[in-house]
């Protein structure tokens, strides 16, 4: 077995590629949730992530949060998950409310 050491540059290149193409490809098998802040954590994720991650769980947080976002425009957080879904290539979200 080769150290990093031995590892010459493109080979170290050609083998973090191929990290970063397996990486790419086995996006259906995760998943990113939180609780509370984790929740909005998983917002601004949702909103930056989309070709790493397929599966988004935002457990009692909000995309727009914060002092400020109380009685301001209702529509801020699902214009700005849209832009952010189209921005990264895709077309649908499907969400759920309980």
């Amino acid at each position: 077995m080769m150290s990093c050491r031995q590892l010459k540059a493109p080979t170290a290149r050609m083998l973090l590629q191929q990290m970063k193409q397996d990486w790419l490809l086995q996006r259906d098998h995760r998943m990113f949730g939180g609780f509370s802040m984790g929740g909005v954590t998983t917002w601004y994720q949702f909103c930056s992530s989309l070709k790493y991650v397929r599966y988004f769980y935002p457990a009692s947080g909000s995309l727009y949060w914060g002092p400020d976002s109380q009685g301001k425009d209702t529509t801020f957080g699902g214009r700005f998950a849209l832009n952010a879904l189209t921005s990264q290539g895709y077309t649908k979200m499907t969400s759920t409310c309980t």
